[in-house]
């Protein structure tokens, strides 16, 4: 095998072990051969993936620098992908757990907001007062 320019340092070593040619083993028996080629192959393969996931990562890289630029927010970006590669079942889920959520979270802010009322509290001052209390350095 000829050593090219440019090839990776795993890409260099594999030609070397190509090149390195062990004895045969017995006369006749190819089955070793047949098994050092299906490895030599399948190390190829990968290592060939290599350099096409490292060009994919190089331009997934320059997406998102070019949406960082367009003015487009990282955070929100990364969670809708995130969101698109879960499967359906996953995602009906979390919506799920999050429609109940906010329902519950709905449910306790009207349960405290009748409770003020009878109280005779304004619900907004307790929430400025305890708001400024904790701005004062208090509990």
């Amino acid at each position: 095998m000829s050593k090219g320019k440019g090839k990776t340092s795993s890409a260099k070593l594999l030609d070397e072990v190509a090149d390195a040619t062990p004895p045969d083993a017995a006369a006749g028996d190819n089955s070793a051969a047949k098994t050092e080629d299906e490895l030599y192959d399948t190390v190829k393969r990968l290592i060939g993936l290599d350099a096409d996931i490292k060009a994919a990562n190089d331009t997934k890289a320059a997406i998102f620098a070019t949406a960082k630029a367009n003015g487009l927010n990282m955070t929100a970006l990364r969670g809708v992908l995130a969101e698109l590669r879960t499967d359906k079942e996953t995602l009906a889920k979390k919506q799920k757990a999050k429609f109940e959520q906010e329902e519950l979270a709905t449910a306790y802010l009207d349960a405290i907001a009748r409770a003020a009322r009878r109280a005779g509290e304004d619900l907004g001052t307790l929430v400025a007062t305890r708001a400024g209390a904790r701005a004062r350095g208090g509990a």
